[in-house]
């Protein structure tokens, strides 16, 4: 028994033992990590004892990177304590994956791969830092980054400038990259509200770029010799605003060349999108100019993408081309994508008397030499359901515009609304100011694909065909409007390669509003002239006109042959009845020539004969027709005469036949 106690004894000297054993172990160990994390020390009053108890280390959520003042043996821990470049900056986020932002307080200059792929972060503004965080400084690409401008809480006063500025460098844009949440201001104009571009080139092939505010170039500025090259990433919601004096130009995009001379350059192709930008004046989408002539031009070329549901306050909902000094206008040229849903609103402060939905194309009076008219040339486009409050839903032209509509790869206008002159309306006018003036116009009768558009006014009457072409005359305040009964044209949709549709302006011109000079086709164009000859004349004298009628039909063709349109031939001063029918397409689409003819519509009392052909014109001639005599009025002499002649020989023969036997 005494043995039992006594091993019982020892076993809990054992215990005890082992107790203060793990206890000295575990506060050695908590020592050797104080040196790199948190930990506190306590004292009992009883024992004197102290114990140090660890705390679970601090987890880092941000780092500061200023390309100025920073310096890379540094943590980055503060801005006292920020790195320089933005290679360190990513090594530090890489291997603290806590890190959500890098705070950026001193612009840093780059090349190369630009690149957050592998961490948790976003470049981000500091509240405190106006100037732009990114400066390219040889070539550049950009992917799996987002830069945030951090718009609602930059405390700066003045200027505050935008994300990224490439200058003298190539950038590309690709995906995962996103520039968002930067408000742009200047004491002068603001530009660029994500991207400025000076004498360099982007490169967009995807990417986001959303939600920015300047004062010329919601999200993009292009500022001279620049060139901005869209195929691919989606640019939206950005706005173009007036502030005061700064008026608003380029909702999403604004190019105003700033060097003498200089040219910048967008072209939007392939998967590019642009889309819910708005712009307080004009240019929801793009402005090719801003409210101020160029001292450069700004040139558009589409080839493909989307411009879609933009807005603007006065011209080009979702594309302004503006005019320029002599030689340095604005120039778009379109040959594919869509232009859609875009609206004109009326809200701004500028003229938006012809205002253009889709597209609008200023100008300015020919009176004043020095300028040069805004240019727009389109090829193979559908322009259908588009809507003006007032003329013009497809089109509207102002009395300082010049319209040229040809067949080859040209348009089909069809299925617009509009209070009147649902299709096609052009004015000449003394009311507009430095808008004024006497428009010249060339439309063809023929849509894109070959259709007849027999063109008529509003009141259902058709519209001759020596109308499509001429110029009208403020002094008599001139207008003309065009609508066509077509709805559906299958020929024009197979080819169609642009479309402009559900477009709308609050006043003129849905699909496309005009004061400059637009191209829709190319010309290809001949015509076919027609005399008319009289080779008898009624008693009552010759009618005070005639309609003539022409067809066409392609080579090779044994369809019937189509419609075209009229034209009246009036008797000119010396008695010569002539008229030419101009501005005829050549070739359909495919090539094939057209062989054109003509059909005098039917005058009373005469019957017309056709000859000639297009080469040589055509000869057409009126005669009054004989009428055949009738029964009662036949003579019998005639007929007793040739009787008895045969009565005669009958005899002789006979005679003469006696004799011989």
């Amino acid at each position: 028994m005494m043995i039992l106690r006594l091993l019982h004894k020892k076993y809990r000297c054992f215990i005890a033992l082992m107790v203060v054993v793990f206890m000295f172990s575990f506060a050695t160990s908590v020592r050797q990590v104080n040196a790199e994390d948190e930990s506190t020390s306590e004292t009992t009053e009883s024992t004197g004892t102290t114990f140090t108890m660890l705390r679970a280390p601090s987890i880092i959520t941000e780092i500061y990177l200023d390309g100025v003042n920073g310096d890379d043996t540094k943590d980055g821990s503060n801005t006292a304590n920020a790195v320089k470049t933005f290679e360190k900056a990513k090594e530090i986020a890489t291997a603290n994956q806590s890190i959500s932002t890098i705070w950026v307080t001193g612009t840093v200059s780059v090349s190369g791969e630009i690149t957050l792929s592998g961490t948790n972060a976003i470049l981000k503004r500091d509240p405190a830092f106006a100037n732009y965080m990114l400066q390219t400084q040889a070539d550049t690409v950009f992917h799996d980054i987002t830069i945030d401008g951090n718009k609602d809480n930059v405390i700066m006063p003045g200027s505050i400038y935008s994300l990224v500025r490439v200058a003298n460098a190539t950038a590309t844009i690709q995906d995962g990259t996103v520039l968002r949440n930067s408000e742009v201001r200047h004491s002068n104009i603001g530009t660029g509200g994500a991207l400025i571009i000076e004498a360099a080139t982007v490169n967009m092939t995807g990417g986001h770029i959303h939600d920015n505010q300047a004062n010329w170039g919601g999200a993009i500025y292009l500022g001279g010799n620049a060139n901005f090259n869209m195929s691919g990433g989606v640019i939206e919601n950005n706005h173009a605003v007036s502030i005061g004096s700064q008026i608003a130009a380029g909702g999403g995009i604004a190019s105003w060349s700033a060097y003498l001379n200089g040219t910048n350059t967008t072209t939007i192709s392939g998967d590019a999108i642009i889309r819910h930008n708005r712009s307080d004046e004009m240019g929801g989408g793009i402005s090719l100019g801003t409210n101020s002539a160029s001292n450069g031009k700004d040139n558009l070329v589409m080839t493909g993408g989307m411009i879609d549901d933009n807005r603007s306050g006065t011209g080009g909902g979702g594309i302004f081309v503006q005019a320029g000094f002599t030689g340095c206008n604005a120039t778009a040229t379109i040959s594919g994508g869509y232009i859609t849903n875009n609206i004109m609103t009326g809200t701004g402060q500028g003229n938006f008397a012809f205002g253009g939905g889709g597209i609008y194309v200023n100008g300015f009076n020919n009176t004043v030499p020095s300028f040069q008219n805004g240019e727009l040339k389109l090829t193979n486009a559908l322009i259908i359901n588009n809507t003006a409050e007032m003329e013009g839903g497809g089109y509207a032209s102002c009395p300082n515009s010049q319209t040229k509509i040809y067949l080859k790869n040209g348009v089909a206008l069809y299925a617009n609304i509009a209070e009147s002159a649902k299709e096609i309306y052009i004015l000449a006018s003394n009311a507009y100011g430095a808008h004024s003036g006497d428009p010249t116009y060339e439309i063809s009768p023929l849509m894109l694909g070959g259709t007849s558009y027999q063109w008529k006014d509003d009141d259902g009457n058709e519209i001759p065909l020596n109308r499509l072409s001429g110029q009208l005359f403020a002094i008599n305040d001139e207008y003309l409007g065009l609508h066509t009964d077509i709805v559906q044209d299958t020929n024009a949709q197979a080819l169609a390669r642009v479309i402009i549709a559900g477009n709308y302006s609050l006043t003129r011109g849905g699909g496309i509003g005009s004061n400059g000079t637009v191209y829709m086709g190319e010309s290809d164009l001949t015509s076919v002239s027609v005399r008319k000859e009289w080779k008898d004349t009624l008693a009552s004298g010759l009618p005070g006109y005639i309609e003539v009628e022409l067809y066409r039909t392609i080579v090779g063709n044994t369809e019937q042959a189509q419609y075209v349109g009229y034209e009246t031939i009036i008797p000119d001063s010396s008695g010569n009845w002539t008229i030419t029918f101009q501005n005829l397409p050549k070739n359909d689409a495919n090539g094939n020539s057209f062989i054109y003819t003509v059909k005098e519509r039917q005058i009373d009392d005469y019957v017309s004969t056709v000859t000639g052909d297009q080469d040589i014109g055509y000869v057409i001639t009126n005669s009054i027709p004989r009428t055949p005599p009738t029964a009662d009025r036949i003579h019998i002499w005639p007929t007793i005469m040739i009787l008895s002649i045969s009565l005669i020989t009958i005899l002789i023969i006979g005679f003469k036949k006696f004799e011989k036997e």
